[in-house]
């Protein structure tokens, strides 16, 4: 009895002692397969907390950095238009001077070149970002110009929105916790209004030089507006870029954090696993012995 006795205990002792170390090598050769130091919350619980924190940080600022990525490129958009629009305007301002100056612009086709860049304005101004009209303010699925919607006659000083299917609101996106940018252009901005007043002015009487005058204060002032505009597109584009590398090197900050809490040292642990291994042999060959452990054995 004492011999089955004495030996029952020691095998029970190296069994848990093995049950031990198979637990801690099992861990080992998850951290080293894995490069993390756990696959649960659990098994960092003291930094948990702390880790979940700062994952949650992370996320923010991947969805803030996608606002800035998706502005920046509306924005980028309205920009490359508006740039052609003031082309345009310099183009049709450009004829209209040689018009006035030769007294000529009976033979010039004004009314035609102003047509096709009324066409031209309506197009650039019913630009999208995939589904996305960027001069309708928040109706953003409805395209904003509509020339066929012009039924009065165009003056020289009566303001005709009649083209525009947008509405009043201005689109802006949160690029930060506490900052909110306003980005929309509507494309019933007094520039575009009078530009196109300007266009009609010339396609309904372009052989009068009085109209043809009024039709050009106006272009005068639609590209004195215009560069302000595109200034103004500018000053919001370099605030995205500061704010998008802040985010960045945040970003960068953070997932260090988190690499330290979650990445295990690779070569510690693999160091670990070769020890936790060379006591895991070193048990195994004690429950050998023992099982084969005699009562003369044990009584010497």
């Amino acid at each position: 009895m004492l011999d089955r006795l004495g030996t029952f205990a020691k095998h029970n002792r190296t069994q848990f002692f093995i049950e031990r170390i198979q637990g801690r090598a099992f861990d080992l050769q998850t951290q080293v397969s894995s490069g993390k130091k756990s696959q649960t919350y659990s098994g960092i619980y003291q930094d948990a907390n702390r880790l979940v924190r700062t994952e949650a940080t992370i996320g923010r600022t991947e969805q803030f950095l996608k606002s800035i990525q998706q502005v920046s490129t509306r924005m980028n958009t309205m920009e490359t238009q508006l740039n052609s629009m003031m082309d345009n305007a310099i183009h049709i301002r450009t004829t209209l001077i040689t018009a006035l100056n030769n007294g000529n612009s009976q033979f010039m086709a004004l009314g035609e070149q102003a047509d096709q860049m009324l066409t031209q304005t309506a197009n650039l101004l019913n630009t999208a970002d995939g589904d996305v009209y960027l001069f309708s303010g928040s109706r953003t699925d409805t395209p904003p110009v509509d020339l066929s919607l012009f039924t009065a006659g165009a003056d020289a000083v009566t303001p005709d929105f009649e083209y525009y299917q947008g509405d009043d609101a201005v689109q802006f996106a949160r690029i930060d916790k506490d900052f909110v940018l306003d980005y929309g252009i509507k494309a019933n901005d007094p520039t575009f209004e009078k530009y196109t007043r300007a266009l009609r002015l010339i396609t309904q009487n372009p052989t009068d030089d009085t109209n043809l005058r009024n039709a050009m204060d106006l272009i005068n002032t639609t590209i004195e507006s215009l560069n302000r505009v595109v200034s103004d597109i500018g000053a919001k584009s370099k605030i995205l870029e500061v704010s998008q590398n802040r985010h960045l090197d945040n970003q960068t900050a953070l997932k260090s954090v988190v690499g330290d809490l979650e990445d295990a040292n690779i070569m510690e642990a693999t160091s670990r696993l070769s020890a936790e291994e060379t006591m895991l042999q070193a048990a195994y060959m004690t429950i050998a012995r023992i099982g084969r452990l005699s009562l003369a054995q044990f009584l010497n």
